[in-house]
Formats: structure tokens, C-alpha cells, sequence
């Protein structure tokens, strides 16, 4: 099934997306057809699990909240958290104007420079999610690393990584903290966290990211992309 939502803060930008979903058909006289519900995910066509030794843009969050809700003002809506900025196909900082004129994303449509689009406004409290990335893979190690390209934006904050569920409660599994500065330059930064095993992560799991800092309603750092390595 294919569909779209809305990006950035109007109404009018939007991403496409695609999820399966399963028709049953019953023959006969008195038949009748069930469709399944499609589940809101990140994997796309990746079936089986989004291969978490490939870099994905922050863009394919599948969970996005706040601790408000969002105020719609048609055509336009107004973010207490994170959101996925509109993109469109330019390089980062381009504006919508050069990105639409920008050649280089009909040469290279897969390249993460074009082909992408960030999260921002992650606030306290936000928390951004991806279903479902798949670790039956073996490797050679003790460990992994996740890389998480970002930038700062100028206030103390942390991002706790969680598998499962955001929430320890319903049972989330805290992965590590990345710890953000006030100091930090505000500029592209790949920041490694080491997580617990792969043999602790066989199968397939959503990744979460939950944002927390003293600093309110100002955003903590801009999501830009992630890959695991070992």
C-alpha cells in the first residue's frame, strides 16, 4: 500500500511511504475478503528488517512525539518536538528554491546528500523511532558501535538509545546515552556509541531515540543520519 505524510511545518510537503499489507479472499458463495492493516514503519520495502550496517537518513522516523500535541493551523502546523524537516533533493543548506534547480540529485538519487531528510526540533521529552531494523547478522566481535551524525545546537542534553519500546517500563532496553554540551560547535558531528552485543540484539527491534535536558522547549540537536559498525 502507498501513501504519503506530511513533512516539515506545511500541510503541502510531503514523503512518500509504502507498507504491505495482506488480502485474504474466501471463494465461493457467501465469500468474503479480509485486508489487513498496514503497520506505520521505516522499513519501506526492506520486508525482513532495515540492515543496520547501512546509513539511514533520520528522515524514515516512523515515531515521532512530543510532550504537547501538535496545533494545526491549515495550512500550516506548529511542533512542541520533533518533526521531520522538509527536503527537496538538495544538498544541506540549499534553499527550496536551489534544491528544485539542483541537477545532482537526478545523478546520484540514492546518495544521502540528496536523497534525504532530517529530524529537528528535538526537544526535552521528544522521542524519535524506527521499526524495525534486523541484527540476525553474524560478525566478528565483541561489540557494536552506533554513529550518529547530528548537530548540536548549543544546550545540555542527552539522547538515551533504547531498543523495543522508549520506555523501561513496557519493556524498553536502554542501549546508552550520548551526552550533548552547550560548548559543542554547531556543526555536522558523528558522535559513536558503543551498544551491547549483537547476540543481545538477534532479530528484528525498533530503535528509539528519547531526548531529555533542563533546557525546555528549545531544541537539543538536529538528527541528520545513523549506521551500526562492529
Amino acid at each position: 500500500m502507498f501513501y504519503h505524510r506530511q513533512t516539515g511545518t506545511d500541510e503541502y510537503a510531503r514523503q512518500a511511504m509504502v507498507a504491505p499489507i495482506e488480502v485474504k479472499v474466501e471463494e465461493g458463495k457467501g465469500g468474503k475478503v479480509e485486508i489487513s492493516e498496514g503497520e506505520y514503519t521505516s522499513e519501506g520495502f526492506s520486508l525482513e528488517g532495515l540492515d543496520p550496517f547501512e546509513r539511514h537518513s533520520a528522515g524514515i522516523a516512523c515515531w515521532l512525539t512530543a510532550t504537547k500535541p501538535v496545533i494545526h493551523e491549515y495550512p500550516n502546523n506548529k511542533f512542541f518536538g520533533s518533526y521531520v524537516e522538509a527536503s527537496y533533493g538538495g544538498e544541506p543548506g540549499m534553499s527550496k528554491e536551489e534544491a528544485l534547480a539542483s541537477k545532482a540529485k537526478y545523478d546520484a538519487p540514492y546518495d544521502l546528500r540528496y536523497n534525504t531528510n532530517r529530524v529537528v526540533n528535538n526537544t526535552d521529552g521528544s522521542i524519535v523511532g524506527y521499526k524495525y531494523f534486523n541484527f540476525t547478522k553474524s560478525y566478528d566481535g565483541d561489540y557494536l558501535q552506533l554513529l550518529l551524525r547530528l548537530i548540536p545546537e548549543g544546550i545540555d542534553g542527552t539522547i538515551t538509545v533504547m531498543a523495543d519500546r522508549p520506555w523501561e517500563s513496557q519493556g524498553g532496553k536502554v542501549l546508552g546515552k550520548i551526552e550533548l554540551k552547550a560548548d559543542m560547535p554547531q556543526e555536522s558531528t558523528e558522535m559513536a556509541l558503543e551498544v551491547p552485543t549483537l547476540a543481545d540484539l538477534t532479530g528484528k527491534h525498533a530503535l528509539f531515540f528519547v531526548f531529555s535536558s533542563d533546557t525546555k522547549e528549545k531544541s537539543i540537536c538536529t538528527l541528520e543520519d545513523f549506521t551500526f559498525r562492529y
